[in-house]
């Protein structure tokens, strides 16, 4: 069977097909690979944005509705 395997001129149809199969799968995960690496290296080198924790200087506005309420159902506050 290697003999077979090692002389391509004898090989059937089927052999190549199958050859064919793996040289298209093994160059397709040769892209894949290159690609990751193309972008984990791309994330690395992106300087990151920090959160901003700091609270908010403006105040907020859902508490001062709450407040305005009076009381009453949400509904009565919007004019529902």
């Amino acid at each position: 069977m290697p003999e077979q395997w090692m002389n391509p001129a004898i090989w059937t149809g089927a052999q190549w097909l199958v050859a064919a199969l793996l040289v298209i799968a093994v160059l397709a995960m040769a892209a894949m690979i290159h690609r990751l690496i193309g972008t984990v290296q791309s994330e690395m080198k992106r300087k990151r944005q920090r959160p901003n924790l700091r609270p908010s200087l403006r105040p907020d506005l859902r508490k001062s509705d709450a407040d305005s309420d009076g009381g009453g159902s949400e509904g009565e506050s919007r004019g529902q």
